[in-house]
């Protein structure tokens, strides 16, 4: 997938250094997805419930890119 995006977007890298340059998101941007993820589920947790990778990859694409 790389080299096509690299190609599309004439920047190197690998796919996802690629795909976060394109969307302008902040170099931590792994980090605060991270962040995001531990303070959701502690709640989820405190509520007795779950929350799973893919609600918890809806709910934050949901929020911050509609």
């Amino acid at each position: 997938m790389a080299p096509k995006l690299s190609q599309v977007y004439q920047h190197e890298g690998k796919w996802f250094e690629i795909i976060a340059f394109v969307m302008k998101l902040p170099e931590n941007m792994p980090a605060l997805i991270t962040e995001m993820w531990q303070r959701n589920q502690e709640i989820a947790r405190v509520k007795n419930m779950e929350l799973t990778p893919q609600q918890f990859a809806e709910m934050f694409v949901d929020q911050n890119f509609s």
